[in-house]
């Protein structure tokens, strides 16, 4: 259970860049081994996204070690994060109420958003 939204954030990034840097990892073994690339890491979280980068320290005790260790792996360059503004979330249309579609429907027809062109 998260005290905050920041703390949910973190918590699922976590969770999230601890699996996808264990494929990465398989797959740079079995394919790559020579240039293993950086896991890229999106959030609209802001106070996420610069509690990472930064050297300050989180005021919550118990998100201290969780962004430790996304700051070490950014560190590390074992993930690369970005942030992405609320009004370019794709997913906002399956949680959150009256948001807008076309964004998503121009992502599948293109295969790709303006944002990462």
């Amino acid at each position: 259970m998260a005290r905050s939204t920041l703390a949910a954030e973190t918590l699922a990034m976590s969770e999230a860049c601890d699996a996808a840097s264990h494929i990465s990892n398989l797959n740079t073994e079995l394919l790559n081994p020579i240039n293993p690339q950086p896991v890229s890491v999106f959030t609209d979280n802001q106070s996420l996204f610069e509690s990472i980068q930064t050297t300050k320290p989180t005021l919550d005790h118990r998100l201290r070690v969780e962004i430790s260790f996304l700051r070490e792996m950014y560190n590390n360059g074992e993930i690369s994060i970005k942030w992405v503004p609320s009004t370019d979330q794709l997913s906002d249309i399956f949680t959150k109420q009256g948001a807008s579609y076309k964004s998503l429907i121009d992502v599948l027809k293109k295969g790709h958003s303006h944002s990462t062109v």
